[in-house]
């Protein structure tokens, strides 16, 4: 694995750290919570050069899910911080977002673990 992924993993393993940590005030931090530490372990992982090809795949499918799920289609009203939480659609958009990282995050480790020798 070439170093840029190697460290890239790592970022993606510490980002997701912080989307946990950051979930506490959430009205549902639990699900909230695993849904980062989860693609965390697996970033981590992939940073060790250690794959799971099947726990990536099924992350990666929830995360997808997520996206279309939570995504104010119709009645989106932006992410901006300084908005705050006015509006139940502004933290779905938030959500969905957030599995667009993770998502995009686990298709980058379904390539490396492709790539694995």
């Amino acid at each position: 694995m070439s170093k840029f992924f190697k460290y890239q993993s790592l970022v993606f393993s510490l980002l997701f750290i912080v989307f946990a940590a950051v979930q506490y005030n959430d009205p549902d931090p639990l699900v909230w919570i695993y849904a980062y530490l989860v693609p965390a372990y697996i970033s981590f992982s992939a940073f060790r050069n250690q794959f799971n090809k099947g726990l990536i795949a099924v992350v990666c499918i929830g995360a997808l899910l997520a996206v279309v799920e939570f995504f104010p289609f119709g009645n989106f009203q932006g992410v901006a911080l300084d908005q705050g939480m006015k509006t139940v659609e502004i933290e779905l958009a938030r959500e969905s977002l957030g599995m667009v990282v993770v998502f995009v995050a686990m298709a980058i480790h379904w390539f490396q673990a492709g790539k694995r020798r």
